[in-house]
């Protein structure tokens, strides 16, 4: 009726939960909220969707998290500054004076 999804203060919690668990085990919080925020745009409707999320992404770090140790880490700074510079030429297009959009 007014669009709100069914059992979304139990998405929160869970959300919340998983973000004190993965910035313990050292993991990026971030994609706790990721996965449930298109678990939910899919259609997902319950917190199975970010739990198979979970599982399938956890598999697949453990698959090729030797292939990436294995790229030494003066390969990966060029890489993170041209990310952020191609993020600072996406700036310029924020209409930072009106936060309406």
């Amino acid at each position: 009726e007014d669009g709100s999804v069914p059992g979304r203060n139990a998405v929160y919690i869970c959300c919340g939960v998983g973000t004190i668990i993965s910035a313990v085990l050292g993991s990026a919080p971030i994609f706790v909220s990721m996965s449930a925020a298109a678990g939910i745009r899919d259609g997902g409707r319950t917190g199975l969707v970010s739990v198979v999320v979970g599982i399938y992404s956890f598999l697949t770090a453990c698959i090729f998290s030797p292939l990436a140790a294995a790229i030494p880490s003066c390969a990966v700074a060029p890489v993170l500054i041209l990310v952020g510079l191609n993020m600072l030429g996406e700036a310029k297009e924020v209409q930072w004076w009106s936060m309406m959009d």
